[in-house]
């Protein structure tokens, strides 16, 4: 993407796609970069990310723009519409991944809790480890799975038990399958806004056999507060939009990609 003098201008619609497009895959961009790639002038990029800026899509900085962190964490129950139709494509397409008589982690992701209403119409044999009260209360009744829930301390507006009893609690299992569920996803790994929460994910993640990062595509490129693994340490993405970076990296870190869209799923 490299401009030159001779070459047609680049439309500020179609520069300013392309300032985010580098924003998701690094994170943050400086305006004297910019100003040599386009061939424009600083005035004309400070404007472009003015723009950008007034419609949430990256925070401006001084001599340039880093993204910007997803939406103020809101109560599992207000997050659980959003996009809903995205995420039930997703959680269908994920629980395929699933085999008879596996052990499997389900979180307190809305995207996760999805997968727990679809197992019941699988019926799949499984075992379901959670710290999700919530997930129990889908499953609870279902006669071909089992499942176990994590002691711990009760975070009311993940609906998840997390703390040093939730870890204690977890190190006698192993896990088949673990599906974790994360608000942000950049070349750099994967984050949630809770620490408390982004331990008990970790240790699930080093306790697990294969891990699937189910995610719709507003999270991609996005980075919260705190550090939940690299991203090699996940096996499978499963989202509802094609992403030419996520595509980039999961292809460089043997990830495998699963694209399950609303329409491709019926709905």
């Amino acid at each position: 993407m490299k401009h030159r003098p001779h070459e047609e201008p680049v439309f500020a619609d179609e520069r300013q796609q392309q300032i985010i497009d580098l924003i998701v895959a690094h994170g943050k961009v400086r305006t004297a970069q910019l100003t040599t790639l386009f061939g424009v002038t600083e005035p004309t990029l400070r404007k472009d990310l003015s723009v950008l800026e007034e419609r949430g899509l990256l925070k401006r900085t001084h001599g340039g723009a880093i993204a910007v962190r997803p939406p103020l964490e809101q109560e599992v129950a207000n997050r659980a519409a959003h996009n809903a139709e995205a995420k039930q494509a997703i959680a269908l397409a994920c629980v395929q991944e699933i085999s008879d008589r596996d052990a499997i982690f389900l979180d307190s992701g809305t995207t996760v809790s999805q997968i727990a209403r679809n197992l019941g119409r699988s019926g799949r044999y499984v075992t379901v480890l959670t710290n999700a009260p919530a997930v129990v209360e889908i499953i609870a009744d279902l006669p071909t799975v089992t499942h176990v829930l994590l002691g711990g301390h009760f975070r009311r507006i993940s609906g998840s038990l997390v703390g040093p009893l939730a870890l204690e609690n977890l190190a006698r299992f192993t896990i088949n399958t673990a599906f974790i569920g994360v608000s942000g996803l950049s070349e750099s790994g994967i984050t949630v806004s809770d620490l408390n929460e982004a331990q008990l994910k970790a240790a699930v993640i080093a306790r697990a056999q294969r891990v699937i990062v189910p995610i719709d595509h507003t999270k991609i490129g996005t980075v919260d507060f705190a550090r939940v693994s690299e991203i090699d340490e996940i096996d499978v993405v499963v989202t509802d939009q094609e992403n030419l970076y996520l595509q980039k990296w999961c292809s460089s870190h043997n990830i495998r990609l699963v694209v399950a869209s609303p329409k491709s799923q019926g709905m």
